[in-house]
């Protein structure tokens, strides 16, 4: 799919098939309806994650194409100090395992990601998904396919278990993870 699909201008590699121009077309097809899926779980987070982001610290969004990137991120620093951004939070639908993931992420690399893990009592490293150091998992959710294109995904229980999972973070814990992020 990902040698096909062809969303950044590159030319897509069709040896070997049968029928070149009509693999292209039913690619496009599920790319395209893949990339509004991810956008839609993605954009359905938005207003409950601002919400509860903006109670518990200083925050900005960091700009994306939402259904080109598949992820939502968020710079943060605990309230009423320097936003000095050292923290990012955000939301990724990850294609290669099927899954809508919440993460942290700390300046500190794999040392602050430990501490960070064992501050939360929750999520898990992310250099078990060959992610940044410094970067851990919240939460994944599974996302169910049918195989079949025209039917919708269930999104519900995926939205609420990554809402859930940000807005379980206190500002305590905003405060906590920042100042591993200062070692």
């Amino acid at each position: 799919m990902n040698r096909l699909y062809d969303y950044e201008g590159d030319e897509p590699d069709t040896d070997g098939r049968d029928d070149p121009e009509a693999t292209l077309k039913r690619v496009a097809r599920v790319g395209d309806q893949a990339c509004a899926d991810a956008e839609q779980l993605l954009v359905a987070c938005l207003a409950p994650v601002e919400t509860h982001l903006n109670s518990i610290s200083a925050f900005r969004r960091v700009r994306s194409n939402v259904e080109r990137d598949w992820e939502l991120r968020y710079r943060m620093a605990p309230p009423n100090g320097r936003p000095d951004w050292r923290l990012e939070v955000g939301i990724s639908v990850d294609h290669d395992r099927g899954a809508m993931r919440s993460w942290i992420w700390c300046k500190g690399g794999q040392r602050a990601s430990n501490s960070v893990l064992r501050t939360l009592e929750r999520g898990f490293s992310g250099g078990t998904l060959n992610w940044h150091p410094g970067s851990m998992a919240l939460a994944e959710a599974k996302i169910e396919f049918s195989g079949d294109i025209e039917e919708p995904v269930p999104q519900e229980p995926i939205i609420d278990a990554i809402i859930k999972s940000i807005q379980s973070l206190t500002v305590d814990e905003v405060i906590a993870i920042d100042a591993i992020a200062r070692i």
